[in-house]
């Protein structure tokens, strides 16, 4: 996943410790949180809750949107330096490849198929937009 936390970092505004942590934890996981109480505790925080409030102040996606990023510029990075597909990832880890279709419909608004032809490049600049949209007077005033 280092190509991930690379790419990740160039989208990610500077976000406090504790942020930092979340998504560290997150790329480290192949963005899988498990339950999210229990994902909180596992970087230092008492609870979702205050997870939640941890990521909106830094101007951060919810963690099931920012782990769902993560998990997608996972298997496209997967996709294009090894060649493995979206389905035989799912299936190699036990996992229903359907629920990785609609993870990148939802997160994209587009199917896996024009995402895998637009690159990388395309879904970074999509993950930056959600960002941007969550906090936009910090980017508005660096411009």
């Amino acid at each position: 996943m280092n190509n991930v936390t690379a790419l990740v970092a160039c989208v990610i505004p500077r976000v406090s410790p504790c942020s930092a942590r979340v998504v560290e934890a997150l790329i480290a996981a192949r963005g899988a949180i498990g339950e999210s109480n229990a994902f909180a505790r596992s970087v230092g925080l008492r609870n979702r809750d205050q997870l939640r409030r941890v990521l909106a102040a830094d101007g951060l996606p919810c963690l099931e949107d920012l782990a769902g990023w993560i998990r997608v510029l996972g298997w496209l990075v997967d996709l294009e330096t090894s060649g493995v597909s979206l389905s035989r990832g799912a299936l190699c880890l036990g996992q229903d490849p359907k629920s990785r279709y609609r993870t990148v419909k939802r997160l994209t608004g587009r199917a896996w198929g024009e995402v895998r032809l637009l690159g990388t490049e395309w879904l970074l600049l999509q993950f930056a937009g959600e960002i941007r949209a969550l906090v936009p007077q910090q980017w508005s005033s660096s411009a």
